[in-house]
């Protein structure tokens, strides 16, 4: 297998000091080995910064980049730009990589004329033990599909596996243009649609070759904030950009998980004056979603219940608690 294409590998890095060293080692000992591995310290304030200087000095593919604390998001826009490799791995900073991650992603794009291979994850616990009830029925089947095909299934049930950055290699062109948006979460979900759209071909691994470490204090493991409501954001332009494509069953989707997380953020927040403002805001935009998509076939279900949130996620939230 020919590596004369070398991979960048990004890696954010903020107040992670328990788990950064496990993550670099994943990197460091791939059989792809043409590679840079560019870690982002985000401002960190533990002593994460000093641990990636430490990678540095002991081996020449790894370049440290100090910054000012921006949230993960420009961190790997950060990165993106710092990157000199033909292509792209994203490893958040508290997970790990199989050893031969890069070298079988690679060979398919080789092998398939791709500019983006996807992979299954697994989700691990602490100590790297499989959580059985986040690893049901792996979704991704060794196959090559369009970038038409790839889109479609953000609509699916396991849409995630589309959606998240790190389970992929991408050629780099493919990010061209865009960027993670700065200070939002579920910052994965405002640029996927136009990665997929870009794409000739997708090749899909079914090797879960990315480990997704489940700790409690990590982002998504966090109580309901009004930050996750920046997802209504997000499918709110996945509706729009759908809608354009005339994919049906991705507004439809899209539409759905808007709504759903709408009311959530009432259920959550809404009797807290702190968070009126920005309820108001995502349901402004998400109304605003409804009228474009309002003579869709969206499904009586749809239907009804985007049409209820639409009055208000207040009497959405009445009403589906009667059933």
């Amino acid at each position: 297998m020919t590596q004369n294409e070398k991979i960048s590998v990004i890696v954010p890095v903020y107040n992670v000091e328990p788990y950064i060293e496990k993550c670099i080692d994943s990197i460091l000992v791939q059989t792809y080995r043409n590679m840079e591995v560019l870690l982002i310290d985000d401002g960190s304030t533990d002593n994460c910064g000093k641990i990636c200087d430490k990678y540095e000095n002991l081996d020449s593919r790894v370049i440290v980049h100090h910054k000012e604390n921006e949230g993960l998001s420009e961190a790997r826009n950060v990165g993106v730009r710092l990157a000199s490799g033909t292509y792209i791995v994203f490893v958040d900073s508290d997970d790990y990589i199989e050893p031969d991650m890069l070298a079988v992603m690679h060979q398919r794009l080789q092998q398939d004329k791709s500019n983006l291979a996807i992979c299954n994850f697994l989700c691990v616990d602490m100590d790297g033990g499989p959580v059985p009830e986040l690893n049901s029925e792996l979704p991704i089947k060794d196959e090559v599909i369009s970038g038409e095909e790839a889109f479609e299934r953000l609509a699916d049930d396991k849409y995630w596996y589309y959606v998240t950055a790190v389970n992929r290699l991408y050629r780099k062109e493919l990010l061209d243009g865009l960027a993670f948006p700065k200070g939002k979460l579920h910052e994965d979900e405002f640029i996927a649609h136009y990665v997929l759209d870009r794409c000739g071909s997708v090749s899909c691994v079914s090797k879960a070759l990315y480990r997704y470490v489940q700790r409690e204090n990590s982002i998504t493991k966090q109580t309901f904030s009004a930050r996750r409501l920046d997802g209504v954001e997000a499918f709110c332009e996945r509706i729009e950009y759908a809608r354009k494509k005339k994919n049906r069953r991705v507004v439809t989707a899209s539409f759905a998980k808007a709504g759903t997380l709408l009311v959530e953020g009432y259920r959550r927040l809404g009797k807290e004056k702190k968070y009126r403002d920005v309820l108001k805001e995502k349901r402004r935009l998400y109304c605003k979603a409804y009228l474009k998509v309002f003579f869709y076939r969206l499904g009586m279900k749809n239907r009804v219940k985007g049409t209820l949130v639409f009055l208000h996620p207040c009497v959405a939230l009445k009403i589906m608690d009667w059933f």
